[in-house]
């Protein structure tokens, strides 16, 4: 008599049998969830990496034709978990089976991380919107495997399980969604970023009407000791307004004093960063404060006259390149190695605006000291050790032109 086994090593009549039911099961008892099949990106197919350092695939590409499949799931409530770090919405991934020989005969293969899995049973037809389309739930799958509860008595698995998440407006799934251009496309109705946008811009406007300035910038004052009308010291309390004490008037404001400036007024210079406010005293200006407290800003507004700069610096040697500049492209110091000793001349010439004179000098061996004192005359010590240094000057004595 021959050994009774359950196990074949070839999918027989029982496997087919046992197959046809489970198959009847899922017709019979599951949803309909509708397939955008994955089918790679613009390097290659579904096995393709399109970004071996992130390892992530962000310009997917997903098949017109949509397929329908059964599958199964047990919903659970939607419940927010608080925690330390906020309140979250738990039991938003969703476990579902789906029959696996059905599934590779109309997909050709068996779902894998990337299919979106459209739901129309979740559809949201009570919105209190009624003007709103209503719209099904788009789910991504993260990751997939046989069931273990879809083995059947010959060993032979019968069921496909894949993980399920809810899809963000993101990049990958632009193939799905739209790029927004449309009205009619999907990113604008299930996508909340122009109402976020809004409501960020508009508790931006809100804060800048609330907060008059950032006290961040002024974090102290400053004790200053005056003298009023009787010549008696006394001390007053600095605001750091760039306003006069004692609510004395301002003279005026600007990158210069005015000529016609008397002893005792107040003149705020605007050139200086933050503004300074000066008090005229003889034939001098005594520095009061600073005008420390300044507008609050947004701090993403802060970052778009960063990110988005897009102006062009004109250099003295009427060179230009873009400000904002990628760390790869960092600004590099210029390379005097290859330029001739006539070609520095010009260039120190032209960039310090320098006597006409020194460019009558055919090398630096014929270079005397007292061109080199009159070509310094005018500098700052910076600017001085700088020609030193382009025109190779460094053995000549320039003690008389410091």
């Amino acid at each position: 008599m021959p050994r009774i086994s359950l196990w074949k090593p070839n999918k027989d009549r029982n496997y087919n049998f046992i197959d046809r039911h489970v198959q009847q099961h899922f017709n019979m008892g599951a949803t309909a969830a509708h397939i955008h099949k994955y089918i790679g990106t613009p390097e290659g197919d579904e096995t393709t990496i399109q970004d071996v350092v992130w390892m992530e695939n962000r310009d997917r590409r997903y098949e017109k034709t949509i397929y329908e499949l059964r599958g199964h799931y047990s919903p659970q409530d939607s419940d927010f978990d608080l925690s330390q770090f906020g309140i979250f919405l738990t039991n938003d991934t969703l476990f579902m089976t789906f029959h696996l020989n059905e599934m590779v005969k109309r997909l050709g293969r068996k779902l894998i991380s990337g299919d979106v899995i459209e739901l129309p049973h979740l559809r949201e037809h009570f919105q209190l919107d009624e003007e709103k389309d209503a719209i099904n739930r788009f789910y991504v799958v993260k990751d997939a495997s046989k069931f273990s509860d879809g083995y059947g008595p010959t060993w032979w698995p019968h069921i496909w399980r894949v993980k399920l998440e809810p899809i963000e407006d993101s990049r990958e799934y632009q193939d799905i969604l739209g790029d927004g251009s449309n009205e009619d496309d999907l990113r604008n109705q299930i996508s909340t970023y122009n109402k976020d946008m809004e409501a960020t811009d508009r508790m931006i406007e809100e804060a800048e009407c609330e907060v008059m300035c950032d006290p961040t910038f002024f974090r102290g004052k400053h004790l200053y000791i005056h003298l009023d009308h009787r010549d008696i010291p006394y001390v007053y309390w600095g605001t750091g307004t760039g306003e006069p004490p004692n609510g004395d008037p301002l003279l005026g404001e600007g990158d210069e004093f005015p000529e016609d400036m008397e002893d005792g007024e107040y003149f705020l210079r605007t050139d200086f960063e933050p503004a300074c406010l000066f008090l005229k005293e003889g034939c001098r200006y005594h520095r009061i404060e600073y005008a420390l407290c300044q507008p609050w800003t947004g701090q993403n507004r802060l970052l778009d006259t960063f990110i988005d700069n897009h102006n062009i610096t004109t250099h003295d040697d009427c060179s230009t390149e873009p400000e904002r500049q990628a760390l790869s492209k960092a600004v590099r110091p210029r390379d005097d190695s290859h330029y001739t000793f006539e070609e520095n001349l010009h260039y120190v010439q032209q960039k310090y605006n320098l006597s006409s004179k020194i460019l009558q000098c055919p090398s630096p061996t014929e270079f005397t000291k007292g061109d080199f004192i009159e070509m310094l005359n005018g500098l700052s010590e910076n600017e001085k050790w700088e020609v030193i240094s382009i025109l190779g000057l460094d053995d000549i004595d320039g003690g008389e032109g410091n």
